[in-house]
């Protein structure tokens, strides 16, 4: 990257699941962040697309330095709290709210 914003950092990039999860990582000796953007298709089960790339992601942030400010963004097909009736119950596509 050229730019004069970024010019002093150290900037790396790369993809967690090809074509859905991406990140950039700025990194210089008083700042480490990254950035990860992700689209995550809507799985009707447990073993669905979308529960492929959550779990690719998952993995993957659990590798990520501690040292790293983190910032997530993107559209993640999940809901939170409590199932609506009939849909089906996917733990590992519905998270608590904390």
């Amino acid at each position: 990257m050229r730019s004069p914003l970024v010019r002093e950092f150290h900037v790396s990039s790369g993809e967690v699941a090809a074509g859905r999860v991406g990140w950039v990582r700025l990194k210089r000796h008083d700042v480490d962040l990254t950035l990860v953007t992700a689209y995550v298709p809507p799985g009707n089960s447990a073993n669905g697309r979308g529960a492929a790339v959550l779990n690719r992601l998952s993995q993957w942030l659990t590798q990520r330095p501690v040292r790293t400010s983190l910032i997530l963004g993107g559209d993640l097909n999940s809901r939170l709290g409590t199932p609506r009736p009939g849909a089906p119950f996917i733990p590992e596509l519905i998270g608590p709210c904390q």
